[in-house]
């Protein structure tokens, strides 16, 4: 570990040799305790990461049970709603303000449970219950510091790794990142999905739309890739953020119920200011979104 900042050696060693079982509460405190801050984690920022990439991941150390990683956010990179697959306990430190929202599933229907803007130096523990996407919706990139294990030797860690795609209407295994749109090669097994009341499909939808827009806007794309994002975007624009739904949106929002305790965030002044839904009226002004 010899290129790895004292702060990381001391949090990675404590991990190592602590005597008791480690819990999400105990590694919460071991991170607390090494005292590491965002310069630490500079020689892994990836926010040069391709276009394809939801955002930029790095590996900091790979041990037998368990591993830290380092991911970069730049101004509009979101995960998907995934779990971390076969991790058992785990810990998330936050540099910047981060949009972070946690899910339930509750008679086979997914909900929103928390909503929350975190703050510089945060920590949020990980379960293997949890599900979750985060992102960044401010003008600035920072990084955030992620530790998943388990109980045994598992590699990868986080294998298995569910993301809920609901506009396929399934979920996607995969041992990778947790991107929207994961190409083919980085998913190992399909099975069918489940459902989402409307205010999570809403969500889901909406940085499923800007991740598309954003891959339309880079030269990386190829010109396949390009038709596919096109059909995307129609779908999602006509069926989801169509004209005919804007009063039935407003009124959810209105009247949306969270889970004891949750937050909002801006979420949904953004949705109205990013879909300009009168514009969605007419079709040629659909095909100069995309």
């Amino acid at each position: 570990m010899k290129q790895i900042p004292q702060s990381l050696q001391r949090y990675i060693q404590s991990i190592e040799s602590h005597p008791e079982k480690i819990t999400p509460q105990i590694l919460e405190e071991l991170l607390q305790q090494s005292q590491i801050d965002a310069s630490d984690l500079i020689p892994w920022i990836d926010l040069d990461h391709p276009i394809a990439d939801s955002y930029g991941r790095k590996m900091v150390y790979e041990g037998e049970h368990f591993e830290v990683m380092v991911m970069s956010w730049r101004s509009g990179d979101f995960s998907a709603i995934h779990d971390h697959g076969s991790a058992q306990w785990g810990v998330v430190q936050y540099f910047g303000e981060l949009e972070h929202r946690c899910f339930y599933i509750k008679d086979g229907i997914m909900k929103v449970s928390k909503e929350e803007i975190t703050v510089k130096g945060q920590i949020n523990r990980v379960s293997n219950s949890l599900i979750h996407h985060m992102g960044n919706t401010t003008d600035q990139p920072f990084l955030s510091l992620h530790t998943y294990g388990t109980y045994g030797e598992k590699r990868p860690i986080t294998q298995n790794a569910r993301i809920f795609e609901f506009y396929n209407d399934e979920i996607q295994l995969t041992n990778g990142g947790v991107f929207f749109l994961l190409p083919d090669h980085l998913i190992h097994k399909r099975i069918a999905g489940i459902k989402a009341d409307k205010i999570t499909l809403q969500k889901h939808y909406y940085h499923l739309l800007m991740r598309a827009q954003c891959n339309l806007q880079s030269d990386e794309t190829s010109n396949d890739e390009r038709d596919g994002l096109k059909h995307i975007s129609n779908n999602i624009l006509k069926q989801i953020f169509s004209p005919r739904d804007h009063k039935l949106f407003q009124q959810d929002v209105i009247k949306v119920n969270l889970a004891d305790g949750a937050s909002c965030s801006n979420f949904w002044c953004r949705m109205e200011k990013k879909v300009n839904w009168q514009l969605l009226e007419h079709t040629d002004a659909l095909d100069a979104l995309i």
